[in-house]
C-alpha cells in the first residue's frame, strides 16, 4: 500500500536535530537548512555567502556576535543575523 504524498519524507531534508545558527557552539560543523525571514534577508545572507545547504564552521561565539568560516572565507555576523538561521549539525 503506497503512503499519501503529503506523508512521504524528503530524503534531502536533515535527519539531525534543526536549531538556529546562534545556539551552535565553537568549532561546531553546521549545514545550513533554512531562514526564517523573507526577501531582503534571504538575499542579504546570500551576497555574503550563506545560502541554503551552506557547510559552515563556527570559529568564534563571542559578544553579541559570530565569525563563520565557509570555504576559505571568513563572515562576521550578528547573533540576531545568526538566530534566523535554522542549521542541522554535520557529521565528522
Amino acid at each position: 500500500m503506497k503512503s499519501p504524498a503529503h506523508l512521504q519524507t524528503n530524503p534531502s531534508l536533515p535527519t539531525q536535530p534543526v536549531f538556529p545558527l546562534s545556539m551552535a557552539s565553537e568549532g561546531a560543523r553546521v549545514r545550513v537548512v533554512s531562514f526564517v525571514n523573507g526577501g531582503a534577508f534571504n538575499r542579504r545572507l546570500t551576497e555574503i555567502g550563506i545560502n541554503i545547504g551552506a557547510e559552515l564552521i563556527v570559529r568564534q561565539c563571542q559578544c553579541g556576535g559570530m565569525v563563520l568560516m565557509r570555504g576559505n572565507a571568513r563572515i562576521a555576523i550578528g547573533f540576531g543575523m545568526a538566530h534566523k538561521i535554522a542549521v542541522s549539525p554535520v557529521e565528522p
